[in-house]
């Protein structure tokens, strides 16, 4: 697998507190990798870095072979082809589902659009709701609408800011089989951000912990969390 995205010496200060110390990071081309830590460690911060949200005051991030961040050179979000799900989702209020999907297709596609947002509805089961605005989805319906707009957007990198952490058990467990499902389907790399152990470990096959900006271990989660693991099992 080649290297999809690389972070090099990735620096950034907020109120002159360093919440990003160096970082150097490596990601292969369709990985399912975690960011790990507890909250206020710069996991969102760094994830938004790699999405060109958020501009490191040093280092460097390639995407796809490409220096894309850089003290010279700064490509914009919009033009860096990544899908991004928010932990609050970032629904559009005044958009029906059909109106999220043709916003984002239009901008992808210009024949078959019809068929290309039957397509998403099927995957994302929401067919029944093509008129329908966020206020009137349920959780899991939200969340599936926030997918299929990233699926829309024909990216091969999703970026998840603890895209679950708002559902409950089982619309949890129904999401996660959803985003394997469609990254395997779809060679997708993943990158995600969670301090929930279980959820980082059902979801990524190799993750970097975060501590106090740095990034202190890089490996596979059942590994690196194993004592944890059978501490909370107890």
């Amino acid at each position: 697998m080649n290297e999809i995205i690389k972070l090099e010496s990735i620096r950034k200060r907020f109120n002159g507190k360093e919440v990003l110390s160096g970082i150097n990071l490596k990601i292969k081309s369709g990985e399912r990798f975690g960011i790990f830590g507890p909250s206020g460690c710069g996991k969102t911060t760094l994830l938004r870095i790699i999405a060109g949200l958020e501009k490191p005051d040093d280092g460097r991030v390639y995407l796809r072979g490409k220096e894309v961040t850089s003290n010279k050179i700064f490509v914009p979000p919009e033009k860096r082809n990544i899908s991004f799900i928010f932990q609050d989702l970032a629904l559009w209020p005044h958009m029906s589902v059909k109106e999220h999907l043709e916003f984002v297709l239009s901008n992808k596609i210009r024949k078959n659009l019809k068929k290309e947002i039957e397509r998403v509805l099927k995957i994302i089961k929401l067919t029944g709701h093509l008129n329908s605005k966020p206020e009137e989805l349920s959780g899991g319906e939200k969340q599936r609408l926030a997918i299929g707009r990233a699926i829309a957007q024909r990216s091969d990198i999703f970026l998840l800011d603890e895209p679950l952490s708002s559902l409950d058990f089982f619309l949890k467990k129904e999401m996660k089989n959803l985003l394997l499902k469609l990254q395997k389907r779809y060679k997708l790399t993943i990158v995600y951000v969670a301090h929930d152990i279980f959820e980082i470990i059902d979801m990524c096959n190799r993750i970097a912990v975060i501590e106090n900006g740095k990034i202190s271990k890089i490996g596979h989660p059942r590994k690196l969390f194993k004592n944890q693991i059978m501490n909370l099992k107890v």
